[in-house]
């Protein structure tokens, strides 16, 4: 089922699992507690995604069945925007789920590509950028959640007055981007998510793909 978001503009908009595989539900569960804590960092940047979709191994569009890919962005062409974020919630052929913490690195990577469409020195800064800014605002007990409530206990945060800014974030990622420079070497290029986004299909060539 896809699910819209609520009147703020700058949160993902709507998310959809791939509902014919057992246990989507879990999915959805999944995906909407990554758009929960996705929507804190997206906010206080003024970003959007307009869609965050589930890819699988079970289906061969949206680049599914490429195992190699845990996930891809199609920016909006604003800058500031996704108009599909896609990750790979589960393991391939098991289905077995991976952890959330995992799904939502996957996402802080996705969403550098809004800014980087390629994987580059700025790219990874982007996103030690993007994580750290997610912490500062855990640390300061300013999650909020879907219910417009603190997350895990913290206090009352209105998140138009209280969520870090996104010069803040800046700021508290310099470091972590320093500390990832050292150690992009050792990292394959798209460890995480890593495919360009599929093209776009006319109704001729989709229908040609599924077959």
């Amino acid at each position: 089922m896809a699910h819209q978001g609520g009147k703020d503009e700058h949160t993902v908009w709507k998310v959809d699992e791939v509902k014919k595989i057992e246990n989507s539900s879990e999915a959805q569960r999944l995906l909407l507690r990554v758009k929960e804590h996705a929507d804190n960092v997206l906010r206080a940047r003024g970003w959007r995604v307009k869609r965050l979709i589930e890819i699988c191994c079970c289906e061969k569009k949206n680049m599914g069945s490429n195992l190699g890919v845990g996930g891809w962005c199609r920016s909006d062409g604003s800058g500031k925007g996704a108009a599909v974020i896609a990750l790979r919630l589960r393991r391939p052929k098991s289905h077995e789920f991976h952890t959330f913490e995992h799904c939502l690195k996957v996402m802080w990577h996705e969403m550098a590509h809004i800014v980087h469409g390629n994987h580059s020195a700025n790219f990874y800064a982007m996103m030690d950028e993007i994580a750290r800014h997610y912490e500062l605002i855990k640390e300061k007990g300013q999650l909020v959640g879907l219910d417009g409530f603190p997350i895990g206990g913290g206090r009352n945060a209105d998140p138009e007055r209280h969520n870090l800014s996104a010069a803040e974030g800046r700021a508290a990622g310099l470091k972590a981007a320093e500390i990832r420079a050292k150690k992009q070497a050792l990292m394959g290029a798209g460890r995480l998510g890593g495919a360009r986004a599929p093209p776009k299909l006319s109704p001729r060539e989709a229908a040609a793909r599924s077959r």
